[in-house]
C-alpha cells in the first residue's frame, strides 16, 4: 500500500461511514414520521380522486408497500453496528409476552378452530396488516430510536399535519357545510374518527409550540383553533373525549405536587359538569353530526352490545379464548374479524383476567411516563402527547394490533430520557 492510500483510505472510510449514519438517521426519522401521521397525509393527497372507499385500495396498498420497504430498510440496514440492546423493563417484557400470546391466538383461530369459519378476505386483511404494517413499524422504530432526530421529527410531523388539514380545508366542501348532519372524513381513505384525531394531533403539536416557544403565539393559537374545528367537524365522539382528557392531564401534570394535579383534575371535572349545556350548545353550532351522535340511542346501544359481547366472552373464558372479537355473518355462516372498541376488553378476550390486568398495567406505566416527561419539561414531551392520544384512541375504538404506536409508546416512554435522568 502506498503512503497516500495509507493516509487517505482510513479518512475516506470514516467519511463514508459518517455519511451513511446521517442517511440512516434521516431514513429512521422519516419512517417514524410516517408511522405517526403518514397515512393521514397520504389520504389528503389522494382526496382529489373522488373514489368509492373500496377503490381507494388502488392507492393505499402501494403506499403501504412503500412504507413496508422503508421499515425493513431501517430494521435490517447494515453499517450501523450491532443492534442496540433494548432495556427490558417489566413493561417491555410484558408487551413482548402479550404479542406472543396474541399471535398464538391468531394462529389458533385462523387455522385450528374448525367451528370458527372466518371470512377469507377478513382473515387475509388482518394478517397483512399485522405482519405487513404493524410489526415492521414497531420493530423498525424501536431498533432505530437512538438514530432518530426528534427535533426534525417534530417539524416533519407538524408540516405533514398542516398540509393534510390544509388540503381538506380547500377541497372538502362538507367541512364548511353546517347543514350537513353526517360525519366527515378526510377524503375517501380517511375515516371520520381518524380525521377527528388528525385535528387533535394539530392541537397537541401546536400546544407544544406554545410550551416550547418555538413559534409566535398567534400562529400557534390559530393552529389550535383550526385543529379544534376539524376535530369537531369530523363528528366522532372519541376525539372529543380525548381532547378534554388530554388537555386536562397536560395542564395538571405540569405541577410537581401530585395533590395539586389531582385537585386540578377534579376542578376540571366539576367545571365540565356545571357547564355541560353550554359546551353542548357550542358543539351543536359547529358540528350537528357530533351533537346528534352524542344522544343517538341506536349508536349507544350498538356500542353497549359490543362491550357486552366482549364481557360475556371474558366471563365465560377467564383465561382467554380468541384472538379478538368476531362479527357473525348470518347469510354466509362466516365470521369477520372485529374488535371490542376497547384495548383492555380486547386483552381480556386474548388473555382473560390476566390479559386485562396486563393491558391496564401497560396503560398505567405509559401514563406515569407521560406525567414524568411533562413535569420535567422533557424535549420528548410532544411525542408523549401523541403517544397518549393513541392510547386514548384504543379505549374508544380500533384494536391494539391496528396501532403500532401503542407498542412503540410503551417502549419509548421508558427509554427516552427526561432531564432528571440526564442530570449528574
Amino acid at each position: 500500500m502506498s503512503l497516500t492510500n495509507f493516509i487517505v483510505k482510513p479518512y475516506t472510510a470514516i467519511s463514508e461511514s459518517e455519511n451513511w449514519l446521517k442517511t440512516y438517521g434521516i431514513l429512521a426519522t422519516v419512517n417514524f414520521a410516517i408511522v405517526l401521521v403518514g397515512y393521514e397525509l397520504f389520504s389528503a393527497l389522494i382526496s382529489p380522486f373522488t373514489l368509492p372507499p373500496h377503490q381507494t385500495q388502488f392507492f393505499t396498498i402501494p403506499f403501504r408497500g412503500v412504507c413496508l420497504v422503508l421499515s425493513l430498510i431501517v430494521l435490517f440496514a447494515k453499517g450501523i453496528g450491532k443492534p442496540r440492546k433494548i432495556k427490558w423493563s417489566p413493561a417491555t417484557a410484558l408487551l413482548a409476552a402479550y404479542w406472543i400470546i396474541l399471535i398464538i391466538r391468531l394462529i389458533q383461530d385462523f387455522y385450528f378452530s374448525p367451528g370458527l369459519q372466518i371470512e377469507s378476505a377478513s382473515r387475509n386483511k388482518t394478517l397483512l396488516f399485522i405482519f405487513g404494517v404493524t410489526l415492521p413499524q414497531i420493530l423498525s422504530v424501536i431498533r432505530s430510536y437512538k438514530s432518530i432526530n426528534y427535533n426534525l421529527l417534530f417539524k416533519i410531523c407538524l408540516w405533514m399535519v398542516i398540509v393534510a388539514i390544509g388540503i381538506n380545508l380547500m377541497l372538502n366542501p362538507k367541512i364548511f357545510d353546517f347543514s350537513y348532519i353526517y360525519r366527515i372524513g378526510g377524503g375517501s381513505a380517511l375515516y371520520p374518527i381518524k380525521f377527528g384525531y388528525l385535528g387533535l394531533t394539530l392541537m397537541l403539536l401546536s400546544t407544544w409550540l406554545l410550551m416550547s416557544k418555538q413559534w409566535n403565539k398567534p400562529v400557534a393559537w390559530l393552529l389550535i383553533i383550526v385543529g379544534f374545528f376539524i376535530m369537531l367537524r369530523s363528528g366522532s365522539r372519541g376525539p372529543l373525549v380525548a381532547t378534554f382528557v388530554l388537555f386536562i392531564l397536560i395542564f395538571a401534570f405540569r405541577f410537581k405536587k401530585i395533590w395539586v394535579s389531582i385537585l386540578i383534575i377534579l376542578f376540571a371535572a366539576v367545571v365540565l359538569a356545571l357547564f355541560y349545556k353550554e359546551i353542548l350548545h357550542i358543539i351543536k353550532a359547529i358540528s350537528p353530526a357530533m351533537f346528534q351522535r352524542i344522544f343517538d340511542p341506536i349508536i349507544q346501544t350498538n356500542r353497549n352490545d359490543v362491550y357486552s359481547n366482549a364481557l360475556q366472552t371474558i366471563l365465560h373464558n377467564p383465561f382467554g379464548k380468541h384472538f379478538t372479537e368476531y362479527f357473525y355473518i348470518d347469510s354466509l355462516g362466516l365470521y369477520r374479524v372485529f374488535y371490542a372498541h376497547n384495548a383492555i376488553l380486547d386483552a381480556g378476550i386474548v388473555g382473560g383476567y390476566l390479559g386485562m390486568a396486563a393491558m391496564a398495567y401497560l396503560y398505567f406505566v405509559t401514563l406515569k411516563n407521560f406525567h414524568k416527561h411533562i413535569q420535567t419539561k422533557s424535549e420528548y414531551a410532544w411525542l408523549m402527547f401523541l403517544i397518549m392520544m393513541k392510547f386514548m384512541t384504543c379505549l374508544f375504538s380500533f384494536a391494539f394490533w391496528q396501532f403500532p404506536m401503542i407498542s412503540i409508546g410503551v417502549v419509548l416512554s421508558t427509554l427516552l430520557p427526561t432531564p432528571e435522568k440526564n442530570s449528574p
